[in-house]
């Protein structure tokens, strides 16, 4: 392509002036800019050519008729025939109502790194048209192409012939992206619009960019890729898919059900190293948002997911199967309230990573594992799950089948179901630092804690059968000679005992060090507490005393005999109760120093 400075331009092209145009000799280039100056129905391709602007072949100029009342099929046949490897086609606006109307499964380009560009600023100001059912649009089996501005409208119709939106009545697929027979794809599609078509973008190979607000609108789906074409993509590395950015787009009511999706990878698709950020889906679509699916042989690798917001959702929004590695960051999740899918979905992944998601008013659960290993969850707020009134949402669930969740400062607020469901396996599976509120926690294992720390008070570990250890902290002035509560140790229920440990340091040499171990125990016909001393209550100037403090509890009480000022820590472990639907837990309450 032949690229002309700005000071050229002026002289050569009638049209704007002022700041438009292309930038400096150091700027990169810029199409919108090129289109301001070439802005103007009048000028054919002749035009064009003879005005300087080599490589830039206008669409009228071979026949194109931009208001729909004939077909431009052969004008662009033409147009492409004319072009060479690099040259842009240039469209002129048709306006919001209108389009230049082509017949499907006729234009395919193979001439390499050709492009598309509109006159207008944006995907509505410049319309395509097909209303051949069950065709395709454009077939794009050549490396390097561009398209930029365009709308793509297929046959369906708002309403649809059953009275249902979303694409329903859509079979035409706006645009399948094949690249070279090696799957060299190296495709970019830039403020696009897919409106009425049952696929938006079929994609195959790899290296294909989506992003500067392209929008796929009531389409049953938005873009797939599931993998080659076995006749078409013989080339040795035709297997290889990778390089894939779907960037600053949006999904707006995409699918009639739960069997449709706005962005999906196959387990065809052999999925490498595909980043989609800064996606937003809307808008009262019936399908899900995103699935990526590998297999055991070919899983889906290096997937990473930033900053998507998922607003109405209705099915399940983020789906991820046999992934190794995948990163789902910064995502927010938004139900509808009636909906019946999840939050996300984790299917044999191994070593994912969720970290600051919000999750509100899912139809069932936040978060859903099976079969996954090395699970880490972080940093995320889950809220009014399982709105779905047939299914009981918990925040978290990972059944027996997950070895090695881990959930870290996870906030559930109010579900149905359990904070946390399930019992995973493995030895690193933990919840560490989560709250919740309006759940119970859940029935988990023994190897899956919830160690929850509230910064200068307590730090607790809760297992299965509630909470197991408590540890307080507080520091207090004593006056000489006089006995001071510092803390309330107690049971959930009356037949259990606890372990007790005390340390309390004081900060002089009147004060010394002082060290409690004990074992309390209730007995089962609830009789007198029963307060076993394993080491020593007292040291030179201190003494630690535990007396009983109703049926389930004990006061912990230190005495110095100067005026002093003491750091305590005062710990204590539930152990064994007299049934298995006897409370295990304990909790140790500080006293607050004035």
């Amino acid at each position: 392509m032949v690229w002309v400075r700005k000071a050229d331009l002026r002289s050569k092209v009638p049209g704007p002036r002022g700041e438009q145009g292309l930038p400096g000799v150091n700027a990169v280039e810029n199409d919108t800019a090129v289109a301001a100056y070439v802005d103007s129905e009048s000028l054919t391709r002749n035009t064009l050519l003879k005005n300087g602007l080599t490589g830039w072949l206008h669409l009228d100029g071979f026949g194109g008729d931009p208001t729909g009342l004939t077909k431009s099929t052969d004008a662009f046949l033409a147009a492409i025939d004319a072009a060479v490897p690099g040259d842009t086609i240039y469209l002129g606006a048709t306006g919001s109502g209108a389009g230049y109307d082509i017949d499907g499964d006729t234009i395919v380009i193979t001439k390499p790194s050709l492009r598309i560009l509109a006159a207008g600023r944006d995907a509505y100001a410049t319309s395509i048209r097909c209303s051949d059912t069950g065709t395709t649009m454009f077939t794009v089996k050549a490396a390097g192409f561009v398209m930029q501005g365009i709308g793509l409208w297929g046959d369906g119709t708002m309403a649809g012939p059953g009275g249902g939106a979303n694409g329903v009545d859509s079979t035409i697929i706006g645009l399948k992206l094949m690249g070279d027979a090696d799957g060299n794809v190296d495709a970019a599609i830039r403020s696009c619009a897919f409106q009425y078509l049952a696929l938006g973008a079929r994609l195959y190979g790899r290296n294909v960019e989506i992003s500067e607000n392209t929008l796929f609108s009531n389409c049953l789906d938005g873009i797939r890729h599931a993998g080659k074409d076995v006749t078409y993509h013989t080339g040795p590395g035709a297997d290889q898919n990778r390089g894939h950015v779907i960037r600053d787009s949006r999904f707006h009511n995409i699918g009639t059900s739960p069997v449709n999706v706005g962005i999906e990878f196959t387990p065809d698709a052999k999925l490498l190293h595909t980043v989609l950020d800064g996606n937003h889906f809307d808008s009262g679509g019936l399908g899900r948002h995103i699935v990526i699916a590998g297999t055991t042989v070919d899983p889906a690798r290096g997937v990473s997911i930033f900053n998507s917001k998922h607003t109405e959702l209705s099915a399940d929004g983020i789906t991820l199967i046999n992934a190794q590695y995948p990163i789902v960051n910064g995502v927010q999740l938004m139900g509808v309230g009636t909906g019946t899918g999840h939050g996300i979905v984790l299917d044999q992944c191994l070593y994912p990573v969720i970290s600051s998601a919000v999750i509100r008013l899912v139809g069932k659960h936040g978060i859903v594992g099976t079969n996954n290993d090395g699970a880490s969850i972080s940093d995320t707020k889950i809220i009014q799950v399982g709105q779905d009134p047939t299914f009981v949402g918990s925040a978290l669930a990972f059944d027996s089948s997950n070895v090695n969740i881990r959930a870290t400062n996870v906030q559930g607020h109010t579900g149905d179901g359990y904070f946390f469901s399930g019992s995973p396996g493995g030895a690193d599976s933990a919840l560490i630092d989560c709250s919740y509120n309006g759940f119970s926690l859940g029935g988990i294992n023994s190897t899956t804690l919830l160690n929850h720390s509230k910064r200068g008070q307590n730090s607790y570990v809760e297992g299965r059968w509630g909470r197991v250890e408590d540890t307080g902290y507080g520091q207090y002035d004593l006056t000489a000679g006089v006995a001071k509560k510092i803390a309330d140790v107690a049971l959930g229920g009356n037949y259990g005992s606890f372990i007790l440990e005390i340390e309390a340091s004081g900060r002089d040499s009147s004060s010394f060090n002082a060290y409690f171990a004990g074992k309390r125990v209730v007995r089962p016909e609830n009789g007198t507490h029963s307060i076993i001393t394993l080491g020593t209550d007292a040291t030179s100037g201190m003494t630690v005393t535990v007396v009983g403090a109703g049926a389930q509890g004990v006061s912990v009480n230190v005495q110095t005999a100067t005026a002093t000022f003491i750091g305590v820590k005062v710990r204590a472990v539930a152990a064994g109760a007299a049934s298995a639907t006897s409370s295990r837990s304990v909790g140790v309450t500080m006293v607050t120093q004035p």
